[in-house]
């Protein structure tokens, strides 16, 4: 750990230098964006520097309003807004684990008229465990047209309760290069994390009855949990372990012309029209899952099977490497003023290749090359009215005969004083199974499954009027065929429609002139809640103070609060890192309430907070986020972010 906080404030140092060093006489200009896979057209970002809210700038808190996870930060989750969750990996051991992880769809691109570094850092906990972020970047333009910048994220969190520890390492690289006719755009990343496994603690009266005499008085670290601590090695415990590594590069020819235009009858500019883009895109990724064991857990309320109970230790592991290649066709929308609209035909070739180490000793590898044909018909300039819709169908492999079709569509309309901006969304898509949830083999579990191709339907819409500061959004979704993780922590299918309903509204008020109040609230309703469980009603509420001191320093003092109606949450399984099914306690009906304190200061940001405040104030004691997986007790935590602009 040493070495990497040091290569982490080497990279800082070395930055600030720079950055200081490059002093730009012009006018500051940042513009950051991400891209698609076919990075036809950038998604405009915000530049990370508002004050308001910094205390909810972290993994967890930004993924989602109401969330099940093991308590820590880090460890694995899932979001309990159904329409909040990310569509499924082909590898299905990476869903838990996704909202941490830095993809080539959540790196941010620059272009900047001045360096721009960053440095922040972020602690919390108890006087026994505790918490740290420490992130970096680092980004500068050469010339116009080249970018180039680096960004680092250390976490560790030691957790509240026993063998909870999590832990993430995620460097990356990234450039751009943007010329008159030929631009690239590329990424390096990777990704480690891992998490102790713990099982939960062993009984939840601890938590529940803790005014009872029995359990009274016992902190956080004494509660026993299910999965101890072998021996007195810090490497005797059991563990789960992620990694997500990525190279990305995708690569553009314009082919256009030069038009003139007339400035004065005496003179003229010339501006390039492009007219056609070739692009390539070459992306390879590995992703690789391991469970361990060091003492093979026989506890049946766990695990009800041990396969093989000859082997002293549990060593789960599974890999899955890709190989991608696209090649796109794409006409601008620029090309023509009466049809403004860009079109793209594009075919890409994905080779995938799963691994399986058995707990035997032997290992079981298999390749799949699949193609697939698509085409993208856009528009993306214009105030009043943009859309995007896309179509694919596989046309070789097993993923032959699946096929995606979705649509973007967004305007916006005068109303009296107001502007009423509108938004419709829809897709639809036919899907093979995932290779893991058919073909698994470990300690614990394993399994042989022919499912059928999930067929999937959903269409959405929002009304936001930006001037007031509300929105409302209604999501539909029909699910055929849908896999999930039964009683019994193994994979089903039900080969019967479902559908999921939402409707949700955001408001941000201005109560008085320095109070604002904003809430976020969805009902959301599932016609088999057997089969995908999922609570009828969640809120986020924030009530807060700001105004500006002195002229210069900004501040924010406020109270929110997390709560969702009670259901059965689905129970975590450590040794697959999936989420299943249970029936024996509804969890919720609980507030999570914050208190914290925002400071912004011309480049610095600075936060405190008082996380779980009500559980020193409340008799309730039935803070839980899954079944044996209670949340923080009440803690402090603090952060500062410092931006460098030259």
């Amino acid at each position: 750990m040493k070495k990497i906080l040091w290569i982490i404030f080497f990279c800082a140092f070395t930055g600030l230098v720079c950055s200081q060093s490059a002093v730009n006489k012009r006018n500051k200009r940042i513009k950051t964006w991400h891209v698609s896979e076919l990075a036809l057209s950038p998604d405009t970002v915000a530049v990370d520097t508002l004050h308001l809210n910094f205390q909810d700038a972290n993994f967890i808190d930004r993924f989602s309003i109401a969330n099940s996870y093991n308590g820590n930060m880090l460890s694995p989750l899932e979001s309990k807004i159904y329409f909040d969750r990310p569509i499924g990996d082909n590898f299905m051991f990476a869903d838990a684990y996704s909202p941490y992880i830095r993809t080539v769809s959540k790196v941010n691109f620059y272009n900047t008229t001045t360096p721009l570094s960053n440095i922040t850092y972020k602690s919390g906990g108890s006087t026994f465990r505790w918490e740290e972020e420490i992130f970096f970047l680092f980004t500068a333009n050469f010339g116009k047209r080249l970018n180039v910048g680096t960004n680092i994220d250390y976490t560790i969190s030691h957790g509240e309760y026993n063998n909870q520890e999590t832990q993430l390492f995620s460097p990356s690289v990234f450039a751009t290069y943007n010329g008159r006719r030929y631009k690239f755009t590329t990424a390096a990343i990777s990704n480690v994390l891992s998490n102790y496994e713990n099982g939960g603690i062993a009984d939840t009266r601890y938590i529940t009855d803790a005014d009872n005499s029995q359990f009274e008085g016992v902190d956080a670290e004494n509660i026993p949990v299910r999965m101890q601590k072998v021996g007195n090695s810090l490497g005797q415990y059991g563990f789960s372990k992620y990694n997500y590594s990525a190279f990305y590069y995708n690569h553009q020819y314009c082919i256009g012309f030069d038009k003139e235009t007339k400035i004065t009858p005496d003179s003229s500019r010339f501006d390039y029209i492009p007219v056609t883009r070739i692009v390539h895109t070459f992306k390879i990724d590995q992703q690789r899952k391991r469970y361990f064991e060091p003492q093979v857990v026989t506890d049946t309320s766990i695990y009800a099977n041990i396969l093989f109970p000859e082997r002293p230790q549990t060593n789960d592991s599974v890999w899955l490497s890709t190989i991608t290649n696209t090649l796109a066709l794409h006409v601008e929308e620029e090309f023509n003023k009466w049809f403004q609209f860009g079109l793209t035909a594009y075919i890409s070739n994905e080779y995938q290749r799963f691994y399986t180490a058995n707990p035997d000793s032997t290992s079981s590898k298999v390749s799949f090359t699949n193609t697939k044909i698509g085409g993208i018909l856009s528009k993306t300039r214009g105030r009043i009215f943009r859309y995007n819709i896309q179509g694919e169908l596989g046309i070789q492999g097993y993923k032959a005969g699946n096929f995606m079709l979705k649509a973007d569509l967004g305007g916006y309309f005068r109303l009296w004083n107001d502007s009423i901006v509108l938004r419709a969304d829809g897709l639809m898509s036919l899907e093979a199974p995932p290779y893991f949830a058919e073909q698994y083999n470990s300690n614990h579990f394993a399994w042989e499954n022919d499912f059928a191709n999930i067929y999937s339907t959903r269409i959405g819409g929002a009304l936001s009027i930006p001037t007031r500061g509300v929105s409302v959004n209604v999501r539909l979704e029909n699910l055929l065929n849908y896999i999930y993780f039964d009683k019994n922590a193994l994979p089903a299918q039900h080969s019967k429609n479902i559908q999921i309903f939402a409707i949700g509204a955001q408001a941000n008020l201005q109560l008085l002139k320095h109070l604002s109040w904003e809430t976020e609230a969805v009902y959301q309703v599932s016609s088999q809640p057997d089969i995908l469980p999922l609570p009828a009603f969640a809120l986020f509420s924030n009530l807060y103070y700001k105004s500006k001191w002195f002229n210069v320093l900004n501040i924010q003092a406020g109270i929110n609060v997390r709560y969702n109606t009670a259901y059965y949450v689905p129970n975590y399984m450590p040794a697959t890192g999936r989420f299943y099914l249970q029936e024996e306690i509804k969890i919720g009906n609980f507030p999570l309430v914050n208190l914290y304190l925002n400071f912004h200061l011309k480049q610095a940001r600075i936060f405190i907070e008082y996380y779980h405040v009500n559980n020193l104030i409340v008799n309730s004691r039935n803070y839980f986020s899954m079944p044996r997986y209670p949340l923080n007790p009440a803690i402090i935590k603090w952060g500062v972010s410092w931006n460098f602009y030259n």
